[in-house]
């Protein structure tokens, strides 16, 4: 499959951290005034959010979804990360995934409550995306359902310790973090954009069919931490998620 390429004009956003911008853009949230509905209205970095045609999340659908794909390689070994609790940064030296021949490193993880992709109109509890960027500045963001079942242990090292909510270092070496992936790689592949202002465009989405299980403490946990913060459903605009 040969993946589109498109270069992100503003290396900013590569870590699709709303706070790297070139001036200081206002506060947004999920609800009220400063909710999705009115995220472009709040500043002109955020125009896309309204009047892109490339928006992410968009709902799937398993009928589309085309099995003969270039498989997903991931990397995702032994990687540092610095946590800010919106996020998980990793290095610039970290590894990432590797699909279609192109290399892409993984620049950070984060999660999402409930899921904002939907697939055939179901809603998952929660979501994580993995964010990673190529040499050229070009994002791909995998993203992965999670549904309440057995504990996840990668999960509780991250979500249920005291590595949520404190600024610090964390080492992720004891174990793979594709922990926090399904077994099954199948995936739905589409172009979009960050789910987050500025929404910019040009973003590849993988999003994967299957979800992984976690426990009822460890989706309540993360509930606690950051409860609904997932953008609605956009227009796909005659794409169609394979």
């Amino acid at each position: 499959m040969l993946i589109k390429k498109v270069k992100i004009l503003s290396t900013a956003i590569l870590l699709c951290s709303t706070s790297l911008f070139a001036h200081e853009s206002p506060s947004w949230s999920y609800v009220g005034d400063n909710g999705p509905k009115h995220w472009a209205k709040m500043d002109t970095e955020f125009l896309a959010c309204s009047e892109g045609i490339l928006q992410s999340p968009v709902n799937v659908n398993k009928q589309n979804l085309i099995s003969d794909k270039d498989p997903i390689m991931f990397d995702y070994y032994a990687h540092d990360f610095s946590n800010n609790i919106e996020n998980f940064s990793a290095k610039s030296s970290a590894k990432g995934m590797t699909v279609g021949g192109v290399e892409y490193h993984l620049s950070q993880f984060h999660f999402h409550t409930p899921s904002e992709h939907t697939i055939d109109g179901k809603s998952y509890p929660a979501v994580a995306h993995f964010v990673h960027h190529d040499k050229d500045g070009n994002l791909a963001v995998v993203g992965v359902m999670y549904k309440v079942g057995k504990p996840n242990k990668k999960f509780k090292e991250i979500v249920e310790s005291e590595n949520m909510g404190m600024k610090k270092k964390i080492a992720v070496e004891s174990s793979d973090l594709t922990e926090l992936l399904p077994v099954n790689r199948e995936y739905f592949h589409y172009m979009g954009s960050l789910t987050t202002p500025p929404c910019t465009e040009g973003v590849s989405w993988f999003v994967m069919k299957h979800p992984v299980e976690i426990s009822q403490k460890q989706l309540d946990d993360l509930n606690k931490l950051m409860p609904n913060n997932a953008r609605p459903i956009q227009d796909p605009n005659g794409r169609v998620a394979q």
